[in-house]
């Protein structure tokens, strides 16, 4: 044993050392739970974005699909006109209006640290 360690069991408890020492580490227990909380929001902000970005390639890919009813084409083969129907145009715009929201709100996140609309979307 030390003179420390020695000194410590002579003038009281090994309760007394214990308790000594956990007064002390406040502020590592301090810093320890900030680093936790940090990570425990980083984490929920990685997955956030990553569902944002796994969300935007499938509302895209469902986007290129999209067709008119009818196309015309004249004579040398180009296209003359798209013809959409009334629900097609309204699924249309729809879709687009929400890849532009998913990707507002996921450059928002990573452009500007607010991840707020982000976490609206892909909830």
């Amino acid at each position: 044993m030390d003179e420390n360690t020695k000194t410590a069991f002579q003038a009281g408890s090994i309760r007394e050392s214990i308790s000594k020492k956990i007064k002390e580490s406040n502020p590592e227990v301090l810093t320890g739970l900030i680093n936790t909380l940090v990570q425990e929001e980083v984490s929920k902000r990685k997955d956030m974005v990553k569902k944002g970005i796994e969300k935007f390639e499938e509302l895209e890919n469902a986007f290129k699909k999209m067709k008119p009813d009818n196309v015309t084409y004249n004579q040398d083969g180009s296209e003359a006109s798209k013809l959409w129907s009334k629900d097609a145009l309204d699924k249309y715009n729809k879709a687009n209006k929400e890849i532009e929201s998913l990707n507002n709100a996921l450059n928002s996140a990573i452009n500007e640290a607010n991840y707020e609309p982000l976490s609206k979307i892909v909830k």
